[in-house]
């Protein structure tokens, strides 16, 4: 492993969560904990590009996962797209490393609520607890729990990572989840926070 000590303390939440763990889970699990990329398959950049109509801006990103996804503008880690600007139709899929992940969702939402990005898909962990968690959820139209956890690529898509150890959530931050609704529900359960827009156009038959 490129960090063994990542790779032991991957391997001994497993082995805590799952008394069924195996000798695959741990090759799974130190492959993961080398690998600081997570790609995410077609089928879902693909969808969420359906609902936006295309993507604008990828502010998490690199060359390699910019062969499939195809963002208009996209940042790599050494831009720190923190610091630069966001418009338009944006697909995240943020580091979920913190404090990584929690800015870059919080700076979602204040450029959703600004104007700035008129609609985003955000993919995370399904972190519940956490506080950018709820922030995500507050300031989305409907979200998916994904109903098997997500199996992300490393440097080709026909070469999986393997699932994470635990599921994924997609937020739709817009002003109609409508089509959202539409194309995700294949990948999980939609849910839609107190007051959503979308919440209308799902109770329709």
């Amino acid at each position: 492993a490129a960090d063994p000590l990542a790779a032991i303390e991957a391997i001994a939440a497993s082995k805590a969560e799952n008394p069924f763990y195996t000798t695959r889970d741990a090759k799974r699990d130190v492959l993961n904990a080398s690998t600081p990329e997570w790609y995410t398959p077609m089928q879902y950049v693909e969808a969420a590009r359906r609902v936006m109509g295309g993507i604008d801006l990828d502010p998490a990103s690199n060359a390699v996962a910019q062969s499939h996804i195809n963002a208009g503008t996209f940042y790599t880690r050494e831009q720190d797209g923190l610091s630069l600007p966001w418009m338009g139709r944006v697909w995240l899929n943020p580091p979920y490393s913190n404090p990584d992940c929690e800015n870059f969702v919080q700076r979602a939402a204040q450029k959703y609520d600004a104007g700035e990005v008129t609609q985003a898909v955000i993919l995370t962990n399904n972190c519940t607890d956490t506080a950018w968690f709820h922030l995500a959820a507050r300031s989305c139209g409907a979200i998916c729990l994904t109903r098997r956890r997500i199996g992300f690529w490393q440097v080709l898509p026909n070469e999986p990572l393997g699932a994470t150890r635990q599921g994924q959530a997609f937020f739709y931050l817009g002003p109609d989840a409508t089509d959202f609704i539409q194309e995700f529900s294949a990948f999980g359960l939609i849910v839609l926070p107190l007051g959503s827009e979308g919440e209308d156009d799902a109770k329709q038959p």
